[in-house]
């Protein structure tokens, strides 16, 4: 029989029950649920829970322990930097962890029931951005600790005001340059019209030169990017997709001072004036749409957000690390990042340094001990004297390289900007062979008409957005439904993947591990609080299963809570913990020579066995569907694990991964090994636990931990608990491989048929600059609506 319950909150499988003392209905797996519903019962909110049932979402995460500082928001460098801010308001933009459904938006949007000081809350469900906007004398470090308390974990998102400026500028100045162009293009079209339709004598030599002034603003100013950019391609030898259109207007404006001079029916201001409009028009859509979804710098504000505690004129204040200098004095107390690097000055402790160093043991420090950004204070509180500020850290470099890596080329788009080059050559060698062709025979304008025309249908503009536009939607589009892509070469890598590496814990299965039996051989010893002292620190699945277990025995017995002071306190990750209580070495391990489908843990005194604890953990419910997919995606299932055969072969087993791709007793090191030889790998796991093989893999995906940690060790960090993202991810790659090449071949054709009709002179350059832009915008329009195919998939 089957007894397993589900949290009254976030519906996930109790591993130990916890009760209301006046509501015996309501079940919880944690204190940090329990507390959410009793917040959300004495605000009356409760109908949270029909709004989510209604929604039909199934899984929504633990809401876990969380002990964020936010002391920093209120600092005042972070305030004139970050925060908008009026007369009367104050405004700020979060990330947060731990969206799921429209019942979070109906929630975080009445949080001014909580506090009457925030005046208004919009929730991008999209983004998982929330726009806050409080009453001048209220403070965001309030509104942080609330949302964190409801379980939503928040990120501030650090985009720099004066940058936002500038954005606001550069667009304004691109819209300008499009109004312009779009008001002397239509009259110069008008004016076009009607010498078209036969306008003789004194009436249409001066619309031909009231056409030529109209043009002028577009010749002078809108098309000035042109130029620019096509400046810098001639300086820099780099041959770009400027240098055809710069080339095109200043022949046809030739053309047309000729043509008006001599009294010639060849002005064709109309034609460049509607190039220069499209061409503008279609680049700032482009842009537009690239810029859709979250930006690097957004994404990257979202993980680096670390409070640091600054002694300054001997008292201790709360800032964040960016505002950190070289020389001040720093306290970082257990469990808290060391956001720069330094020198201790006072105090001793042990450092978890896996993410950087790739070394699992602890790192002992003292006094004059250098010590590193990005590493974890396991131990004691230490006083550090900064040696290198935030960004010029190995923390620092880490971010620096996330936040370029939206920009940084994939080969695919290395090789179209290589094709698009000789592509450009190409074409003058074409245009000069059609000029000199025509002008032997004294064909002079005929060899200007045919030549201007080739110039201009065939920039390849729709070759060179082809690539990037696609890559961007795709990060866009995802980043959108929580799975955020580090680096836009990571889309093209998954495609080229033949191997998918699981870890077991909190991946294929919920990570609630649950104590199904303890057996105690030494009587005299308080096995329970030498167990909690030694795990009470610790992140990992395990010891959270451990300590639940125990406070839980504590209630139920009417014991009281037993923390016992550890020394020399020493977690390997994937092995174990250790520390001296009193006069005795503990050790928690775990037993390598189990057999059975229960994870199997020894705690022993002095290397003496006296206590065996068993846990069991639960497969999720749709992770043999998800091995399925990935095995229609033709792609290898594996798994790996730290735990003994028997626990990891039966999870294996159950979801159907074949027994010679099933890998137990597995420390980071050994799956970091594992990785190296099979190098077309994707690995699936945890930010902290898993970091060497998330790192050195083809491509590493952090599906649950911390979003901070996660996003320094993996290329992908899914920031919701969900297994299907990982097909939609896969799925989104390859459909977006796909598109790039249809666009690619579009792009070829386009160009290879209008150089045949140009040649011809069927096509005249008015034509050519209306089909020209028209092929970017088919570009546009078929990256948009081609991921119609993954897309539809995510509402399944």
């Amino acid at each position: 029989m089957n007894d397993q319950k589900n949290c009254t909150h976030c519906n996930e499988p109790i591993v130990v029950g916890h009760t209301l003392p006046d509501n015996n209905e309501a079940i919880f797996c944690c204190h940090g649920c329990m507390n959410v519903f009793e917040i959300l019962q004495e605000k009356k909110l409760t109908d949270y829970y029909k709004l989510r049932e209604d929604s039909g979402v199934k899984e929504f995460g633990t809401i876990k322990s969380n002990h964020k500082k936010f002391g920093y928001l209120d600092d005042e460098h972070f305030q004139n930097q970050h925060i908008k801010t009026t007369d009367q308001t104050k405004e700020l933009h979060f990330y947060l962890e731990g969206i799921h459904c429209l019942a979070c938006l109906w929630l975080l949007e009445k949080l001014s029931i909580f506090n009457q000081n925030i005046l208004s809350t919009e929730l991008n469900m999209s983004q998982s951005i929330l726009k806050v906007i409080i009453s001048r004398d209220e403070k965001f470090s309030e509104v942080a600790f609330l949302l964190n308390k409801l379980g939503y974990t928040p990120h501030p998102i650090l985009e720099d005001s004066n940058l936002s400026d500038l954005k606001k500028k550069e667009d304004q100045k691109d819209l300008i340059r499009i109004v312009i162009s779009f008001f002397c293009a239509g009259n110069i079209m008008l004016l076009a019209f009607s010498n078209y339709a036969g306008t003789e004598g004194i009436i249409r030599i001066s619309f031909e030169f009231f056409s030529f002034l109209l043009f002028l603003p577009i010749l002078l100013y809108s098309a000035l990017p042109f130029y620019k950019s096509a400046y810098n391609s001639i300086k820099f030898k780099n041959p770009n997709l400027d240098l055809p259109i710069v080339f095109a207007l200043l022949m046809g404006t030739i053309l047309g001072l000729y043509s008006l001079y001599f009294h010639k029916n060849y002005i064709y201001f109309d034609s460049l004036a509607t190039l220069v409009f499209l061409l503008l028009t279609s680049r700032f859509i482009l842009k537009k749409a690239q810029h859709s979804g979250m930006s690097a710098t957004e994404i990257s504000s979202f993980f680096t957000n670390l409070s640091t505690i600054k002694i300054e004129n001997g008292i201790e204040k709360e800032i964040h690390s960016k505002y950190v200098a070289v020389g001040d004095i720093l306290i970082v107390n257990s469990d808290e990042t060391i956001p720069c690097d330094g020198i201790v000055i006072d105090g001793n402790s042990t450092l978890n340094a896996s993410l950087l160093t790739g070394e699992t043991k602890p790192i002992y420090i003292e006094k004059n001990s250098e010590v590193f950004s990005g590493t974890i204070n396991t131990g004691n509180p230490i006083k550090i004297k900064v040696t290198k500020d935030s960004k010029n850290s190995k923390l620092g470099t880490i971010l620096t390289e996330v936040e370029s890596g939206w920009n940084n080329k994939t080969q695919i788009s290395t090789l179209t900007d290589q094709i698009a080059k000789y592509f450009i050559l190409s074409v003058f060698v074409i245009s000069i062979i059609c000029f000199l062709y025509f002008a032997k025979d004294g064909l002079w304008e005929e060899a200007i008409l045919r030549t201007l025309s080739i110039i201009i249908i065939t920039c390849p503009c729709a070759l060179g957005m082809a690539t990037p536009l696609t890559l961007s939607l795709t990060l866009s589009k995802l980043s959108r439904i929580g799975i955020i892509v580090k680096n836009a070469s990571v889309i093209e890598k998954i495609t080229k993947a033949q191997n998918v590496f699981f870890d077991k814990t909190g991946t294929l299965t919920y990570g609630n591990l649950k104590v199904e039996n303890w057996e105690t051989i030494n009587t005299e010893a308080n096995t329970l609080a030498i167990i909690y002292s030694l795990e009470k620190k610790s992140k990992h699945p395990i010891a959270q299963s451990l300590k639940s277990y125990i406070e839980y025995e504590w209630i139920k017995n009417n014991s009281k809570k037993i923390s016992l002071e550890v020394r020399d306190l020493e977690e390997v990750i994937g092995s174990g913990i250790s520390g001296i209580i009193g006069d005795n070495k503990y050790e928690i391990t775990s037993d390598a020579t189990n057999e059975s489908n229960k994870t199997k843990l020894v705690l022993m005194e002095n290397s003496i066995p006296i206590a065996n604890i068993y846990l069991s953990d639960m497969v999720r419910e749709n992770a043999k569907l998800i091995v399925d997919k990935i095995k229609l995606l033709r792609l290898d299932p594996f798994l790996v694990s730290g735990d003994a055969d028997g626990p990891v072969y039966d999870v294996g087993l159950q979801v159907k991964i074949p027994r010679k791709n099933i890998f137990s007793k597995h420390d980071p090191n050994a799956k970091l090994n594992l990785v190296k030889h099979l190098p077309q790998t994707i690995f699936i796991g945890d930010g902290a636990n898993d970091a060497l093989a998330l790192s050195q893999s083809l491509v590493g995906i952090a599906v649950h931990g911390g979003v901070d940690i996660s996003m320094r060790a993996s290329d992908v960090f899914m920031a919701k608990n969900d297994l299907n993202l990982i097909i939609r991810l896969i799925e989104s790659s390859k459909e977006s491989l796909n598109i790039i090449y249809r666009n690619l071949n579009f792009s070829f054709l386009f160009n290879i048929v209008g150089i045949y009709f140009a040649v011809k002179g069927d096509i005249s350059p008015l034509f050519a600059a209306i089909l020209m832009p028209l092929s970017s915008l088919t570009i546009v329009i078929s990256s948009i609506i081609g991921n119609r195919k993954w897309r539809s998939s995510f509402k399944q």
